[in-house]
């Protein structure tokens, strides 16, 4: 199976075109911190809910305490590898075991989808108490409207126009016109930033990197689409990355680590180097 990963584009922010509209918001629900005794309480709480792990641990099992504080170190990663969906809940005195798939999630033309990609356990250790809806409210976010409020910080301008009061089954994969957004924080850091277009001429490339598959896009074979917002400094430099467009599966994670790496030479007006925002366009391909 041969790969080509990352065939780019750069767009000037300025001349992004028409976007698509979000979907009207509609309300979201939560994983209840309701009195969790039972098995029966357990799996209403859970069950049929698009669930992500709050923490996005990668681990496949996982221990908590009965305030659903992880029980040692484990490393975490991408959001859009940390979807569970739950098959069973088995209480024995003060331990609840919560078994069920570890869910990938990808996102396309037509919104969100989840992908099974490998079994997860999670055992909660109450300490002798008989109520786990704490542990269990902790650990679970219940849609990706709940979880938005601990995404990083890339994340968060695609996440508050698309996520943010919306059920998963209505979200719709609209790009963010970020430059946009920046505006009022400019004004109020002082901070500026010009569009290529008239007397700014664009920057030029000169080192791009391509970014991994990661191994679960792999084993899918996904293919995607990932436009990453950025800033070139009057230096050449990056900063200001931000996810406007996501393909998910942890490949918009590794689009931005690659991009993070190009170099450039700056964008001039006048013959003097300034800063531009541009988006560029990174495509994952299998074949």
């Amino acid at each position: 199976m041969k790969s080509l990963v990352a065939a780019w584009a750069v767009m000037f922010a300025g001349c992004v075109g028409a976007q698509a509209q979000a979907a009207p918001a509609t309300s979201t629900t939560t994983v209840s911190a309701a009195t969790m005794q039972t098995e029966a309480a357990v799996s209403a709480g859970l069950r049929g809910k698009p669930l992500y792990l709050r923490g996005a641990w990668m681990q496949n099992k996982l221990t908590f305490d009965g305030q659903g504080n992880l029980i040692g170190k484990l490393p975490s990663g991408p959001f859009t590898l940390a979807g569970f969906q739950f098959s069973k809940a088995k209480i024995r005195g003060d331990h609840l075991w919560i078994s069920g798939e570890r869910v990938g999630i990808a996102f396309d033309n037509n919104g969100v989808h989840r992908q099974v990609i490998s079994g997860l356990t999670i055992d909660i250790d109450n300490h002798g108490g008989d109520d786990f809806g704490p542990a269990v409210s902790a650990i679970f976010a219940d849609g990706l409207s709940d979880l938005t409020p601990s995404m990083p910080s890339y994340w968060q301008a695609y996440a508050q126009k698309n996520f943010a009061g919306q059920m998963d089954t209505s979200i719709k994969n609209s790009t963010v016109d970020i430059w946009k957004l920046h505006k009022q924080k400019q004004q109020e850091d002082g901070a500026k930033t010009m569009h290529v277009g008239g007397s700014v001429r664009p920057p030029k490339l000169l080192n791009s990197v391509n970014p991994d598959f990661t191994g679960v896009a792999r084993a899918l074979k996904a293919n995607g689409d990932v436009q990453v917002y950025l800033w070139v400094e009057s230096d050449g430099s990056i900063s200001h990355l931000q996810v406007a467009r996501p393909a998910g599966l942890g490949l918009d994670e590794n689009a931005l680590a690659a991009v993070s790496q190009y170099k450039f030479a700056p964008a001039m007006r006048d013959g003097i180097p300034v800063t531009v925002d541009l988006y560029v366009d990174v495509n994952f391909r299998i074949f």
